[in-house]
């Protein structure tokens, strides 16, 4: 009866139908096999309670089910929002890198201009906002405890701070390191973004498996109704 009240509440709280007929069901066998005791009739106890023990089962699993159905979903919502970002992102660094090997080309043999330092001191905050904005999303991955594209979006922060570091101040650097360490930026950006386009894909095709597998099953199931 503990465990049926405990069980209730949960499926109260998650709006679970399923569960919650699976627990009225679990709970009218509870009282049948206890009346059984007090009658001493073994038999029905025995069989009330088998009853009570698969209904909670049941409803267990319904409650895993619908567990794992919102986990998925806010996976599938993280990598939708991961996406987002990094295209955001992409649009982003893309002209701060083309703009900062254009002022490196075009430096002379007396270095950058005052007027080109200025522009370098600005890319350097610009990428510094970048880096933040990877530190939330970071954030937010290791609370779903997702390793793989956490580790990749920490590397591209610490390169973001390492280039606007070099930007910043009266003589910034905008060396060949400093533009390559922008194009690994971005090239780490476009494989993580791969990499999503993949797992979409993936998911999308284990649902439309799934999908398949229960309309042959009930497709199976009429044909045992009709016979």
């Amino acid at each position: 009866e503990k465990e049926i009240l405990r069980l209730a509440e949960e499926a109260k709280k998650r709006k679970n139908a399923e569960a919650a007929r699976s627990l009225e069901e679990a709970s009218d066998a509870a009282r049948r096999a206890r009346q059984g005791m007090q009658q001493g009739d073994q038999d029905e106890t025995q069989q009330q309670q088998e009853q009570t023990r698969e209904k909670l089962d049941e409803a267990a699993k319904q409650l895993e089910e619908e567990r794992d159905r919102y986990l998925d979903q806010r996976q599938e919502e993280m990598l939708f929002k991961m996406k987002e970002e990094l295209v955001a992102f992409l649009e982003k660094q893309r002209p701060i890198t083309a703009e900062t090997l254009a002022l490196q080309k075009a430096a002379g043999q007396e270095g950058l201009s005052r007027p080109a330092r200025r522009k370098l001191n600005q890319f350097a905050e610009e990428e510094q906002g970048l880096a933040t904005r990877l530190q939330t999303l970071t954030t937010a991955l290791a609370e779903e405890g997702n390793l793989v594209y956490r580790m990749q979006l920490d590397q591209n922060r610490e390169d973001l701070q390492e280039v606007a570091r070099r930007l910043a101040g009266r003589n910034p650097d905008a060396s060949n390191y400093t533009t390559l360490l922008q194009t690994e930026i971005e090239t780490r950006t476009e494989h993580l973004l791969e990499a999503l386009a993949r797992e979409q894909k993936r998911r999308e095709d284990n649902r439309n498996q799934q999908q398949q597998q229960q309309s042959q099953a009930q497709n199976r199931f009429n044909q045992q109704q009709q016979k």
